[in-house]
């Protein structure tokens, strides 16, 4: 950062005291003197005022984006919901109207995230912890009488590569994922494989499914593909993806459409600035 005082000094009057005659031996040798310190003065005003100007521009940085509000339409989907945040942009409340209504809240206390899911007789809690990648590593669900337990297993470079749940005695079948250039390719359990695409010209942005019905149901991820998905076959079943986007580039929408005669429905999303 340039001094300040260096700034300001280019406002004032440049100290050249040249006392001369025309009588004076020295006056063209001097005229050729000023000139030339004249020009290096005025380079040097040039180089400093940008330097200030650079010095006291604040950089402009893109704003940051938050779901404000999504709605889910077709293929008798009728759901409504909305965001809302704490001051430090952690989801703090999720309010579901229509088909399935219901009050999510969110807490937090360093790497712990306390989800209460306010639904009358189908109310429940989670306690999930994060690692150090902050994605979840543990979740523990209590509804009614029953405690779920989840655990998430990674690679070291943070990818998933299994999921184990366990409800009291009972230990669910694992489930296993394949990474493939950042996106998850194939989940597997007990033998059967699913496949998902990806466009792998779409960056994944905001707006985009799988980051969707995680913050939905967890208010954090486990997974965060890098690009968006194109297509899902579990069987003989296969869903397809089409995207559009604001001027900013930001999913607007999603049509969700199958191959087996089902609905299609569309996923709307609005935003905002954090």
């Amino acid at each position: 950062m340039k001094n300040t005082d260096e700034c300001k000094f280019i406002s004032s009057k440049f100290p050249i005291g040249y006392n001369y005659s025309e009588n004076n031996s020295l006056f063209f040798f001097q005229q050729i003197r000023f000139k030339t310190m004249r020009l290096l003065f005025f380079i040097s005003l040039i180089i400093l005022f940008a330097a200030c100007k650079k010095d006291n521009t604040t950089a402009q940085t893109a704003p940051s984006y938050k779901i404000a509000t999504v709605s889910e339409i077709g293929n008798s989907v009728n759901a409504n919901y909305t965001f809302s945040y704490d001051d430090s942009g952690r989801i703090s409340q999720i309010v579901s109207i229509g088909l399935d209504p219901f009050t999510k809240t969110f807490s937090y206390k360093g790497d712990t995230i306390y989800v209460t899911i306010h639904e009358g007789a189908h109310a429940s809690n989670a306690i999930i912890t994060l690692n150090s990648f902050k994605l979840i590593s543990t979740r523990n669900i209590t509804f009614q009488q029953s405690v779920n337990d989840v655990s998430y297993n990674y690679d070291a470079s943070g990818q998933i590569v299994s999921l184990t749940a366990q409800a009291g005695s009972y230990t669910y079948p694992a489930i296993t994922y394949t990474t493939t250039n950042g996106d998850i390719t194939n989940t597997t359990s007990q033998g059967v494989s699913d496949t998902t695409t990806y466009f792998t010209e779409k960056t994944s942005v905001i707006g985009n499914l799988d980051d969707f019905y995680q913050l939905l149901t967890y208010g954090a991820f486990y997974y965060r593909n890098k690009h968006l998905k194109k297509s899902y076959e579990s069987g003989s079943n296969k869903t397809d993806y089409s995207y559009s986007f604001d001027s900013e580039g930001k999913i607007i929408s999603v049509v969700t459409s199958y191959n087996l005669g089902a609905a299609p429905y569309t996923t709307n999303f609005t935003y905002t600035k954090q």
